[in-house]
């Protein structure tokens, strides 16, 4: 499953599911980048600043940077829900993994648990990082959901939470569990919208 694809200046890159490949001669040949760090994690969003590729996986942040993988201090056993960048700001949404378990008797019950995401700004390429809280709605509830249907359910079926960062240039969106958050100053303030 494709992920996202960028370019930089070196190379371009493509994230899919089970990891990263690499082309230095637009796009006419593909090496899959091997690692130790990203070995058995899945890959959840990639993007880049200058030169420097970041990959969000399901236990936390890492930085490709002159051939070189490094684990980012942010959220490092934590699964990252979006991952963008705009000029030097680095935003990432992380949280928990989502859980869903499907249970068939003679009915069909679906649960999935909710945990609020967190959303973290970097200014120098990822070494640090800042909280900005942009879920400041107390109409959000982050728990369980509960779906029961009278049919036979596919107990293979997973829960898929989406989550989604849009930037450009201090303009930042979020879109977590249906609902909108928007700032104009990279995160200080925010206002929230349903769709």
């Amino acid at each position: 499953m494709l992920i996202d694809i960028h370019i930089t200046d070196e190379a371009f890159y493509c994230g899919v599911a089970d990891g990263v490949f690499r082309s230095v001669d637009t796009g006419r040949s593909w090496t899959f980048l091997k690692d130790g760090y990203l070995t058995d994690r899945k890959i959840r969003a990639i993007t880049a600043i200058e030169n420097a590729l970041f990959v969000g996986t399901d236990s936390g942040l890492y930085r490709l940077d002159s051939g070189e993988w490094k684990q980012l201090p942010v959220g490092e056993d934590k699964n990252i829900r979006a991952l963008a960048s705009a000029e030097h700001r680095l935003y990432v949404v992380l949280g928990e993994a989502v859980k869903s378990q499907s249970i068939t008797i003679s009915f069909s019950m679906h649960m999935t648990q909710i945990t609020p995401p967190w959303l973290y700004r970097s200014t120098d390429m990822g070494d640090s990082w800042q909280a900005l809280d942009f879920i400041a709605d107390p109409d959000f509830s982050s728990g369980m959901s509960l779906k029961i249907n009278a049919l036979s359910h596919n107990s293979g079926e997973k829960a898929n939470i989406d989550t989604q960062i849009v930037t450009s240039q201090e303009n930042l969106m979020v879109l977590y569990s249906g609902r909108y958050y928007y700032s104009n100053d990279s995160g200080e303030t925010w206002v929230t919208f349903s769709c």
